[in-house]
């Protein structure tokens, strides 16, 4: 089962991240990806709960590191 996340997880990725035009989207990306790793690392219990929790925690701390990034550098 594990490995089926994986997979939808790295398709997902490489299909979603060609599409990040702005440091928003691409450090968002990255966070979420990092995040669902860490997650499902983290919860020994329930592998695809952590990674669903770690991927948003992740996507939204990304997100705002890069929408921070954005503002300083003026691009949208």
């Amino acid at each position: 089962i594990m490995k089926k996340y994986i997979i939808t997880g790295m398709a997902a990725t490489l299909a979603i991240g060609a599409g990040c035009a702005t440091n928003t989207g691409t450090y968002g990306l990255g966070g979420a990806a990092a995040g669902a790793a860490t997650g499902a690392a983290l919860n020994h219990k329930d592998r695809g709960k952590g990674a669903v929790v770690g991927g948003l925690v992740g996507g939204l701390l990304g997100g705002a590191l890069g929408n921070a990034k954005d503002k300083k550098s003026g691009n949208k």
